[in-house]
């Protein structure tokens, strides 16, 4: 249940939000604020993840039932703690997954969770900029997927868009979802609240 998961979370991150809290005290500027908060957020992103977990099923569904898709080779860019990475392996047992991310802690999480599922077999877990994916061979992918990844870049999505459509075969897929628009701080805050159960305040006025 809701409140199950809630109190599993809770006793979860409780310490991790703690000590986040109190070295973003301590920060100088708002800038180092925030970069301590990048820092913290692979250990409490784990678990505020099980919020998202119907995506990541829709997104496998929409691929397997909707588009009745059977592919080989599926790459999932920004998979943070592996997913819909090990969703779609189990979706498509014959299929060979990469789990791909730029950052180590998520990349962490990737492996623990493939690990988790048994999935070592089928799902390789790669550091991969979705800007730069020079290592993986045109045409060579049947489905890419990206969990509100697309909307991070600065400069906007061109980049990784052109190399993905450069990867997929011809005839591929790509299955993406974004934050059209969202107030991230007040997401941020209310993720927190619903994960500890407890009132949480930035540290410092992010405007």
């Amino acid at each position: 249940t809701s409140s199950t998961a809630r109190r599993i979370a809770r006793r979860g991150c409780s310490s991790n939000v703690a000590a986040m809290n109190k070295r973003m005290r301590g920060c100088s500027s708002n800038a180092t604020a925030m970069n301590s908060l990048m820092q913290e957020l692979p250990s409490i992103y784990k678990i505020a993840a099980m919020q998202i977990t119907p995506m990541w099923k829709h997104m496998a569904e929409h691929a397997s039932v909707k588009l009745n898709l059977a592919p080989t080779t599926i790459l999932d860019l920004a998979c943070g703690p592996g997913e819909p990475a090990c969703t779609l392996a189990k979706t498509f047992p014959n299929a060979s997954v990469t789990a791909s991310d730029f950052t180590d802690g998520m990349l962490a999480q990737a492996q623990e969770r493939v690990a988790e599922n048994g999935l070592g077999d089928q799902v390789t877990v790669a550091k991969l900029d979705f800007n730069d994916l020079s290592s993986i061979a045109s045409e060579s992918i049947d489905l890419v997927t990206c969990s509100l990844g697309l909307h991070i870049p600065v400069d906007g999505p061109s980049q990784a868009l052109s190399e993905i459509s450069r990867v997929l075969k011809p005839g591929g897929t790509c299955i993406a979802t974004i934050w059209e628009e969202v107030n991230m701080c007040d997401l941020c805050m209310k993720t927190m609240e619903e994960v500890t159960g407890e009132p949480f305040q930035m540290p410092f006025d992010p405007v």
